[in-house]
């Protein structure tokens, strides 16, 4: 079963996953589900699950006692920051595949097999899904920084002309360009998308992977 038939959400929705220890210990595996509402990121739904770290060993009761002992805006914040730094984390791994690519291989390290464009791409798919669930600054520490319109328009003009000259990271080279931090250029090109001024993408793709023989005529 799918999200949006278990759910019947037409949005698009996004997974931010925290590992707690209730107060006795146990852990416990929860599920927040993020989608957009009214223009924000907002939790819309949760699961939660006992796990068990010996082979074999039967799962714990989900009892009121532990629910109680749940600080759910916290556990969410965490959810949102560690599962965002996973994105991130995975994104630069792709894009160090892209440095190495055709590079002669290292002894004792695996031979990389992606592609520059290829690996741009989904370096950029997991800069914008990490965009998307992490959490706002002002949330806990310093301001939400404030983008106009114009910086928005500024950002997909620029990313369209470096996509369309077949930037393998059009999101990096953005960054590069305005001299801005990744991780924010990213966060305007979710915007620019919502405002309507890039197209939206399926989500956990950056954009259209076109083979060569898809692009001959």
């Amino acid at each position: 079963m799918d999200e949006e038939s278990l759910f019947g959400w037409e949005a698009e929705a996004y997974e931010a996953v925290d590992l707690w220890r209730s107060p006795s210990g146990d852990p416990w595996l929860i599920t927040f589900q993020l989608v957009e509402v009214a223009g924000r990121i907002e939790c819309a739904g949760m699961w939660i699950r006992s796990e068990t770290s010996e082979p074999g060993a039967e799962p714990r009761p989900l009892t009121t006692q532990t629910l109680r002992a749940l600080n759910f805006a916290t556990r969410l914040l965490e959810a949102r920051r560690g599962s965002a730094a996973s994105e991130r984390s995975f994104a630069a791994a792709m894009l160090r595949f892209s440095e190495d690519h055709g590079a002669p291989r290292t002894p004792g390290r695996p031979a990389v097999k992606v592609s520059p464009e290829v690996a741009g791409r989904l370096c950029d798919a997991a800069e914008a899904y990490a965009a998307a669930i992490a959490p706002p600054p002002g949330l806990k520490d310093g301001r939400r920084a404030r983008f106009t319109r114009r910086d928005l328009e500024l950002v997909a003009e620029l990313y369209n002309r470096l996509n369309a000259d077949g930037s393998p990271s059009p999101t990096r080279d953005t960054a590069e360009a305005m001299g801005l931090p990744r991780t924010t250029v990213a966060k305007l090109v979710m915007r620019a998308r919502r405002a309507g001024l890039l197209p939206k993408t399926r989500q956990g793709v950056s954009g259209p992977i076109i083979s060569r023989e898809e692009q001959r005529p």
